[in-house]
């Protein structure tokens, strides 16, 4: 059998944007800024054609191309993609992708680019096994993407399509699903990530392009969900959650050559905050009334081992030290009724 599909889409975008700034990035009243006052706007629209096909009894193929315009960025992107599913057996599909893809630019960043900007372009292959069966549903995932034309800040705030990346990883889920005659039910997921990509480093009140983890890179990241009924109409739940400590850019000295100091980083993603750990709980019981609902009494326990997970570094004026900065979320404790009315 074969089938396909067409449509378009389109938007008209516009901003505008007044103030100053420090290109420093100084909070200081006396620093040099910049003022600035300026209007944008464009249209950007794309259309795309999707056809699939059954290959045979067991292999499905899907094939499409999107193409995009917008009259603040020269030139059409075509971005054509595959994604071919082969049937192991009735519960157990493997699913093969690959495809390009583009994203422009935020309008007020084409404006303040040093010079023409292109569409930042990523390459897809993916590879996924899936299986759901008795209730369970197995699923994993291996990937890896590649990323040219990607937008960078520049010296001065201004930006360009100088940057490069790439992301690869394998993410792991298993859920057991909810069942009236099933006690407990939950799942389970976790994901395994290396990615870096061009970024900027400061070095004083110069802007270099350096390449190093991405900032949001957490290569290790587990999360558990579950609940279960521990006696009659008493339900006990939970979750926890731990992931490897972000990379972050240290900061090696500073320089002060207009009377206020600016940072000199390193290279860019060479240290990691510490690992992020919470743990949830609650408890529920539910108690029937005759001939109205039911009434619900409920507690939980959020950040149940009170840590205090390190979001970031506070560094001193002068960039000499620095404390960590810790999220203000610690435990919390809660309790409600609610009623079910029929």
């Amino acid at each position: 059998s074969r089938r396909g599909t067409v449509g378009a889409d389109g938007q008209r975008l516009g901003s505008q944007y007044e103030g100053s700034y420090s290109p420093d990035g100084v909070l200081d009243p006396d620093a040099e800024t910049v003022t600035f006052d300026y209007r944008e706007s464009a249209l950007r629209g794309g259309a795309w054609l999707e056809a699939e096909a059954q290959l045979s009894r067991r292999v499905v193929a899907q094939a499409g191309l999107r193409a995009d315009g917008a009259s603040d960025i020269g030139g059409v992107t075509l971005d054509p993609r595959l994604n071919v599913t082969v049937a192991l057996s009735s519960s157990t599909p493997l699913r093969l992708a690959s495809g390009l893809y583009s994203q422009r630019p935020a309008v007020e960043t084409v404006a303040l680019a040093d010079r023409q900007l292109a569409p930042s372009r990523a390459s897809h292959w993916v590879a996924g096994l899936l299986h759901e069966s008795g209730g369970w549903t197995l699923r994993a995932e291996a990937y890896r993407k590649d990323y040219r034309d990607v937008v960078v800040e520049r010296d001065g705030a201004v930006w360009s399509a100088d940057g490069q990346g790439r992301a690869q990883g394998l993410d792991l889920f298993a859920r057991l699903a909810d069942s009236p005659d099933r006690r407990w039910h939950g799942w389970v997921s976790y994901s395994l990530l290396s990615s870096e990509r061009t970024q900027a480093r400061r070095l004083g009140d110069a802007v270099v392009l350096d390449r190093g983890p991405a900032p949001f890179a957490i290569r290790h990241a587990l999360n558990v969900v579950g609940k279960a009924e521990v006696a009659n109409r008493l339900v006990a739940g939970g979750r926890f959650r731990v992931s490897s400590g972000r990379p972050v850019t240290p900061v090696t000295g500073a320089v002060a050559p207009e009377g206020y100091w600016l940072p000199v980083e390193g290279r860019v993603g060479t240290d990691r905050l510490p690992a992020y750990i919470r743990l949830d709980a609650n408890l529920s019981y539910t108690l029937p009334v005759p001939g109205l609902g039911a009434v619900v009494m409920y507690g939980a326990v959020n950040n149940l081992l009170n840590r205090g997970n390190v979001v970031g570094r506070l560094y001193s004026p002068d960039y000499s030290a620095f404390e960590p900065d810790v999220t203000a979320y610690r435990r919390s404790v809660y309790a409600g009724v609610s009623l079910l009315l029929r």
